[in-house]
């Protein structure tokens, strides 16, 4: 970014996107299919080993595209934009989830606990897919 080069910085961007989200799909395969048994190494016969095998599989589904909320929230600190970065890193703990914890508790009870965190990184995913299409879209995004 900062050498204007915007063919690289598309290019890298798109490297590290492909090869951390091949990488989080093969761990949220392993975690999904593995899930019981390694959470029963923490929990053993704990009562609450279901819910949080099911939390454990819905989290690995989405684990891919955490990635790529936290590599938007450092391209643009990268690039300084300082209010873009704030909001994008508050974006999966502070804005989304805070607020859907009340929310989905309210709407599934318990359940909503175990729901909001995979919710949160979907809906964060799509705003930082967002801020990244629109930046790659602006024809002077390699100029600071």
């Amino acid at each position: 970014y900062g050498e204007g080069n915007r063919g690289k910085l598309k290019k890298s961007c798109s490297y590290a996107i492909k090869i951390g989200v091949g990488f989080h799909v093969f761990l949220g395969i392993i975690a999904f299919l593995f899930s019981r048994n390694v959470l029963q190494l923490f929990l053993g016969g704990n009562q609450y080993l279901e819910v949080v095998t099911q939390w454990m599989k819905y989290q690995s589904i989405l684990l891919p595209f955490t990635l790529t909320a936290l590599l938007c929230s450092g391209l643009y600190q990268a690039m300084g934009k300082v209010k873009q970065a704030v909001f994008l890193s508050s974006l999966r703990q502070g804005i989304v989830y805070l607020p859907g914890i009340y929310i989905c508790s309210y709407l599934w009870g318990f359940m909503g606990i175990v729901y909001i965190q995979p919710i949160a990184d979907g809906i964060s995913f799509l705003i930082c897919l967002f801020f990244l299409i629109s930046f790659f879209r602006q024809p002077n995004y390699g100029k600071m």
